[in-house]
């Protein structure tokens, strides 16, 4: 059957009735059936994929014998394809020594009828030029009939599908509507996204809290590929994408894109900053920070952090206090390789960087003559992509043309140049993508707002009994990816014995009162950091002498506490 709905008719019990009777009727026992379900023979797909493909492997292999009968309902089912090659495919079934029959019209084929009554091929041929000429009017009509609901959807507006996003519903009237709650979901998921959350933490929030899944399949859950495929579809602006379809040599459907997207064609369940937003946010977990966090997201600088020797650094968790803690390691170091820095307390680093934080000026580093330069940039390189795109899908079109004026069958040079320009455009919109992003993040991130959105976030953090730490860090993990391309973490020893001298003051300036606490407060803030902002500047920190971080008194642990439990 061409099609799976087909099975929801009678065509099954028929073709199976006729064949046990025909095995009945003639002695023979039927051993095997091979059924091809929503499996076209139009264009030899069942041929080239389908159970026919199955059939005569085994045949080939032995495994069914000469003498064997095929029966088929009708020629039709075993080629709709063109006639050259539906002749080609029954002589290579009968020359096997296998006799096939049609039921319809009582025909048999084998080495001994068709030797013996060289008509029966002609009776072949016309049924089988009557079953292409068919197929191919019915593909003819309804490629026409989808072609004309495309021009109305793109002329008028008019749905030219009942199949729409999830979120979306077609009513009794034929208007696209809104599924009120599920688009709220959309609108979270693009939040969190946007909030520094990856697709697998957003799929278990969701599964967590037992929201129900826009599927009828039975044990159906939140899937990460769906929630990234949403985050990249344009539908959640209102855009709808025609396609049409075109079949290359072997009968393979290729869903080929058909003109441009058609704006206000769904309703807009997001807003145009924040899906640009929730795509940035993306990009940058793609280039640092990837992969899977705890459910506390405890490394707020996952993907950040560099060694002064090139390396990333690894979070480390050695579990509860005193004997564990969290720390940080060179990453080349803690493979015992050529690097040989030693490991650092993670809450001091946190501690410092979001106390340096605290006073940034987040317009400086947001802005400035770099960030004029790279919008001036990307401008220009979206230019030149557009027009390079638009040259593209043209000459994808003339392509489609051609391949379409004969009957979809593509030939080998038109497909293989076909590919070639797909990947040439793919490529086009995937730059169009990224330069559209970094050109909404230059021009529409406001400093004022982003210095209100951290300082709301470290007022959350310190506060005592913070809800929900781990969205809130999350959060601030964004804000700190819009600022920073990387943080360099560098070695900066001090000895004691040193700073005691240059400072009779010591005890008092650094929180200790002995010379071992000295010599322990050394070993522990014995670094500095270097951040590397969006625009190119930078800011050394030290640890120990830096006007952020300079006693341990000044670190005001106890309005952390979760540093030291984040479960």
């Amino acid at each position: 059957m061409s099609t799976l709905e087909q099975l929801k008719g009678d065509s099954k019990r028929r073709q199976f009735a006729l064949t046990q009777q025909y095995a009945a009727d003639n002695g023979l026992e039927i051993v095997d059936r091979f059924d091809d379900w929503g499996i076209s023979a139009f264009r030899g797909r069942n041929a080239a994929l389908g159970a026919l493909k199955t059939f005569k492997s085994r045949v080939d292999a032995g495994e069914i014998a000469r003498g064997s009968y095929l029966i088929v309902e009708s020629m039709d089912r075993l080629s709709r394809d063109k006639v050259i090659n539906a002749l080609s495919l029954l002589t290579d079934i009968v020359s096997k020594g296998i006799v096939l029959v049609t039921l319809d019209d009582k025909q048999v084929y084998s080495e001994q009828t068709i030797g013996q009554e060289s008509y029966r091929l002609i009776v072949a041929l016309a049924s089988m030029s009557r079953a292409h000429e068919e197929s191919r009017r019915k593909s003819s009509l309804l490629g026409e009939a989808w072609g004309e609901k495309r021009r109305l959807a793109r002329q008028d507006g008019v749905v030219a599908t009942r199949k729409v996003p999830g979120w979306l519903v077609v009513s009794k009237e034929g208007l696209i509507e809104e599924i009120p709650h599920r688009v709220e979901v959309v609108r979270e998921i693009f939040t969190l996204s946007r909030d520094g959350w990856g697709a697998f933490s957003i799929c278990r929030r969701l599964n967590e809290r037992r929201e129900p899944v826009w599927s009828t399949r039975k044990h159906a859950v939140w899937r990460d590929s769906y929630i990234k495929k949403m985050l990249k579809s344009r539908t959640v602006l209102g855009e709808y994408q025609p396609h049409r379809i075109i079949h290359d040599e072997s009968g393979e459907r290729l869903r080929q894109p058909d003109g441009e997207c058609i704006a206000g064609y769904y309703p807009a369940v997001v807003s145009k900053d924040l899906f640009q937003e929730a795509n940035a946010a993306v990009e940058k977990r793609r280039v640092v920070g990837r992969g899977r966090k705890g459910v506390s997201y405890a490394n707020l600088f996952s993907g950040l952090l560099r060694c002064s020797c090139g390396a990333g650094y690894r979070y480390l968790d050695k579990g509860k206090p005193p004997k564990g803690g969290k720390y940080l390691q060179c990453s080349v170091a803690y493979q015992k390789g050529a690097c040989g820095v030693k490991a650092i307390r993670y809450e001091l680093v946190e501690l410092l960087l979001l106390s340096y934080i605290e006073s940034l000026d987040v317009e400086r580093v947001l802005g400035g003559e770099r960030r004029n330069q790279r919008l001036a940039d990307q401008r220009t390189l979206l230019a030149n992509l557009v027009g390079e795109r638009d040259e593209l899908g043209a000459k994808i079109n003339r392509v489609v043309g051609a391949i379409s004026s004969g009957e979809g069958l593509a030939t080998k040079t038109l497909m293989t140049e076909l590919d070639r320009v797909e990947k040439e455009y793919e490529r086009r919109i995937v730059g169009i993508g990224n330069a559209e992003l970094e050109i909404a993040e230059l021009t529409q991130i406001d400093p004022k707002k982003r210095r209100q959105v951290i300082d709301e976030l470290l007022a959350k953090l310190q506060a005592k009994d913070a809800p929900e730490v781990d969205v809130t860090r999350r959060a601030l993990v964004g804000e700190l990816q819009r600022m920073l391309q990387k943080v360099v973490v560098k070695p900066n020893v001090r000895i004691a014995w040193e700073i005691a001298d240059s400072d009779l003051g010591w005890k008092k300036t650094y929180s200790v009162k002995t010379m071992a606490g000295l010599e322990k407060l050394c070993r522990d803030l014995s670094f500095e950091l270097v951040l590397v902002y969006q625009n190119g500047d930078t800011a050394a920190i030290d640890a120990l002498d830096g006007p952020y971080f300079k006693s341990k008194g000044r670190l005001n642990f106890k309005n952390w506490n979760y540093l030291n439990d984040p479960d």
